[in-house]
């Protein structure tokens, strides 16, 4: 269960990284969309 957990974490924390990311590299691709 632990290790299920820090994999979910693990997955949800590379998301975020990974948006943030393109967020930086282009601030204008999320804007239009939302």
């Amino acid at each position: 269960m632990l290790i299920g957990r820090l994999n979910w974490i693990e997955s949800w924390y590379g998301n975020l990284r990974s948006d943030n990311f393109q967020i930086q590299r282009n601030p204008g691709m999320k804007n239009g969309q939302s």
